[in-house]
């Protein structure tokens, strides 16, 4: 089982979209980018159960970015620099909460950053998988960085400094400030293996979760910390 569906003929946008939307930008869209939306860019099922990938009529230039991907209530929004266009696979950069005005970059590169919003945006998918969340502690932080690999990927800026963990079949998503004595954990996983692996990691900690899947793996019961070993 995977994670989504295959990627199957259709599910990209038509090259002539794009050439739509950069005759009316009056600007290129960079090659990563125009890579991404001719290979899935009409997947909804992945880039927008949640924020949403804005199709090539949509797309944007504002603030000095070029913006293709919004947040679901528009809080924030991410952007090449138009300054940047030019490149191959420039830098993505998200648009700051507390200004307007300011921008941080989140990925040195859109194919990094499509990666990283593709394991984002599992905790999303309807997809049959386990899942659930909760508000934890240093003891859970720690024991989920002793015993699931941290992820090259960036550290994000939003929704807070988010670092993410796990294998081919679990993803640990943590939303924190490194100082800060608690964090939100995201935990989803694709199999029944990886599932009661997490269990017997976890178990001891008796972590209260807030919400987790009630459907998968059937006959299970619902609370994650009454799943057998």
């Amino acid at each position: 089982m995977q994670w989504y569906p295959p990627i199957e003929a259709g599910d990209g946008v038509a090259q002539s979209e794009l050439e739509s939307a950069q005759s009316r930008l009056d600007h290129l869209i960079p090659a990563a980018l125009r890579e991404w939306y001719l290979l899935c860019g009409r997947r909804h099922d992945i880039w927008s159960r949640q924020d949403h990938l804005l199709p090539p009529g949509e797309i944007e230039i504002r603030g000095g970015y070029l913006v293709f991907l919004i947040e679901n209530q528009n809080v924030v929004e991410w952007g090449v620099r138009i300054d940047e266009l030019g490149l191959v696979d420039p830098p993505v950069y998200v648009s700051s909460v507390d200004t307007e005005s300011s921008w941080l970059k989140e990925n040195d590169s859109v194919s990094e950053f499509a990666l990283q919003m593709f394991v984002y945006c599992l905790k999303w998918s309807n997809k049959c998988r386990w899942w659930a969340n909760a508000y934890v502690g240093r003891d859970v932080l720690a024991c989920l960085a002793a015993n699931f690999p941290r992820l090259p990927l960036a550290e994000w800026h939003w929704p807070a400094p988010t670092r993410f963990y796990g294998y081919r079949d679990i993803i640990g998503e943590v939303e924190a400030e490194l100082d800060d004595d608690h964090a939100w954990l995201y935990v989803v996983t694709r199999t029944t293996s990886a599932a009661k692996a997490l269990k017997r990691v976890t178990g001891p900690l008796n972590i209260e979760w807030n919400s987790w899947s009630e459907d998968w793996p059937p006959g299970w019961v619902s609370a994650p910390q009454d799943l057998d070993a």
